[in-house]
């Protein structure tokens, strides 16, 4: 089973409320919208996909990378 290790960020306010904003218009819930930023960064930066089993986490991350964000952000 994959262990995973919880994080708490600060942010400044005017960033929280853009990530609440987007997930309220996405319908995306806040921790798989900012996992899904992280793990995209990592991905650019070091060229590989970290490998995750979400099996009993959140089970809708794979639907939702920033790039599909993204693309629903510019048709609202």
């Amino acid at each position: 089973m994959k262990q995973y290790k919880k994080f708490g960020v600060r942010l400044p306010l005017d960033a929280s409320a853009q990530i609440e904003g987007v997930s309220k218009r996405t319908g995306i819930q806040k921790a798989v919208l900012l996992r899904s930023i992280i793990l995209d960064w990592i991905e650019k930066e070091h060229g590989v996909l970290p490998d995750m089993n979400l099996a009993g986490s959140d089970q809708a991350a794979p639907q939702h990378t920033p790039n599909r964000v993204a693309a629903n952000e510019s048709q609202s």
